[in-house]
């Protein structure tokens, strides 16, 4: 996990720093919390007082106090189910890792093995609903009449179905779908009480009491059974089998049927074996028994470290974690589920599969993901992730000049600059024009190359000049010019003049903005794209 933490022996009020903001409205922490650490990453910093509203504070102490943020999307774990992953927002950017798929990029695909095997079932409605639908891949709303459900003879003590795998085979994992009639699924739905109290059972023979029983539910009720029951069991086997009895003689509890029933829509058997799944294992050290090597194949995937599921080690330069598999195996890919407390951060899904990620280039972005319209480079100017956001008035001033010079100003933006040859009078003038919400410049900056003096003027709406800054050669070749703003003006106009007799080159222009604005040009933000909005103050 990557964070930032920062220590203090006395006490510590932050607000906030101005840039490409990483932290912010990420998770933060504190020690002895005064004003809330969350502040510190609000995007707003207006002041730097420790008020309550836009800084973070702790309480004053006699020892170090800590304040700490953890960028979600910079975790190590995060990147492993996908190629491509947005740090500002955990977006679509690109395709999963082998084995992975789904929106986040967080479901472990498996094989079902039993689609379209051979099925069989005791007391079956024979001609209305056959056990094959249970294998047929289809798994809608759960309703008979749409012809993927089967369903039992009324009456009956037990009922059985049994898919066949054609060979014993490595499972992982068992779904078993109820039928459900797309009613709400509750206490008051039927089909919970049928269901109650149902057994998996794997067998390499027909005989379901040579198998070993993965499942027998003992513990649901009406009211917590879920419609879709997913059973994690590492076996190998032939024949699975869906087993519910209702005996004579036997007390069974309030809520199961009278009866025992067969009402499903699907059961899905899932490969991917775990190949070190409770193997031997062994690490360099161990931070408390709690936490030892077994842990990390134990097959339970919980990331807090309070389940007792993670393996954690006692800090050191280096650290060293094994599994024994036992004998040679081809191994396809390994998935390492790292530890996150269980934070919500997530991995996009393949490009292919989203219609909103197949999208050009945004106009100002220089360069950009495939099909995804993120981008990684925006033009100078321009920031976020579709490059939305106009955060230098550069690209809003029109440049004139008194004459001399007629064609584009694009390279004076650019690190090499544009060079323009000397003039009759020896000075040439840049005029500068801007308007709306481009007039809210901080400051202008250049870099000038082979000339004697520099005036620049800034003017407002009413052709008042509300700055004037003026220098002259110093010795060096190339210098840069920094004009800061008053704190309320806004700009107009900014004039340029520069003296010079050989040709002069003027790079790296910039106009920031206090206040970044959303780009009227641009398209409408897809939903959920990060919107990056700085202030310069």
């Amino acid at each position: 996990m990557l964070f930032v933490a920062l220590f203090s022996l006395t006490t510590l009020p932050l607000c906030e720093a101005v840039g490409y903001n990483l932290a912010y409205r990420k998770p933060t922490w504190q020690t002895l919390e005064k004003y809330s650490s969350a502040n510190a990453v609000d995007g707003l910093y207006e002041t730097s007082t420790g008020g309550r509203d836009q800084c973070a504070m702790s309480y004053p102490s006699s020892k170090e106090v800590t304040w700490m943020v953890v960028p979600l999307a910079s975790m190590v774990g995060i990147a492993l189910s996908c190629h491509h992953c947005s740090i500002l927002t955990g977006l679509c950017l690109g395709y999963c890792t082998p084995g992975y798929d789904g929106c986040y990029c967080d479901h472990l695909k498996r094989i079902n093995m039993a689609l379209h095997r051979p099925t069989f079932q005791m007391t079956s409605i024979i001609d209305k609903h056959q056990s094959d639908r249970l294998v047929d891949g289809k798994v809608l709303a759960g309703i008979i009449t749409q012809g993927v459900c089967t369903s039992t003879k009324e009456n009956q003590v037990f009922a059985m179905w049994v898919v066949n795998l054609q060979r014993p085979r490595r499972i992982e994992r068992i779904s078993v779908f109820s039928r459900t009639d797309n009613k709400t699924w509750d206490a008051n739905n039927g089909f919970t009480k049928r269901l109650l109290g149902f057994s998996i059972i794997v067998s390499n023979t027909t005989d379901r009491r040579d198998g070993v029983v993965c499942f027998q539910d003992t513990h649901y009720t009406a009211s917590t059974i879920p419609d879709e029951v997913e059973i994690y069991c590492s076996v190998i086997g032939q024949y699975v089998f869906y087993y519910n009895e209702r005996l004579p003689g036997i007390h069974y509890p309030q809520d199961y049927s009278k009866y025992a029933h067969g009402d499903l829509c699907e059961i899905e058997v899932s490969d991917l074996e775990n190949l070190s799944y409770k193997k031997r294992t062994w690490q360099s050290s161990t931070y408390d028994k709690l936490y030892s090597s077994d842990k990390a194949v134990d097959g339970m995937k919980s990331r807090h470290y309070s389940d007792g599921q993670c393996t954690i080690t006692s800090p050191d330069q280096s650290i060293t974690w094994w599994v024994n598999l036992q004998k040679q195996y081809r191994i396809s890919f390994i998935n390492l589920y790292f530890r996150t407390d269980n934070s919500t951060a997530r991995c996009p899904s393949p490009v292919a599969n989203l219609a909103e990620c197949s999208k050009p280039c945004p106009s100002n972005c220089e360069t950009c993901y495939p099909s995804t319209g993120f981008c990684t480079k925006c033009k100078p100017g321009f920031e976020g992730s579709a490059c939305e956001v106009v955060c230098d008035a550069m690209n809003k001033a029109v440049i004139t000049t008194d004459g001399f010079y007629n064609g584009s100003f694009n390279e004076m933006f650019t690190s090499n600059g544009q060079t323009f040859l000397p003039t009759h009078s020896g000075y040439a003038r840049f005029i500068l024009t801007l308007s709306g919400k481009a007039t809210n410049i901080a400051k202008v900056s250049f870099t000038i190359h082979k000339a004697f003096n520099v005036i620049v003027a800034f003017t407002n709406g009413t052709q008042n000049f509300t700055r004037l800054y003026y220098d002259q050669f110093t010795g060096e070749e190339h210098w840069n010019v920094d004009v800061l703003n008053g704190f309320m003006s806004r700009v107009h106009l900014v004039r340029i003049t520069v003296g010079y007799t050989v040709p002069l080159t003027i790079s790296n222009l910039r106009l920031p903005l206090r206040s970044c604005f959303e780009n009227e040009e641009t398209t409408q933000l897809r939903q959920g794209m990060f919107k990056f909005v700085r202030e310069i103050h």
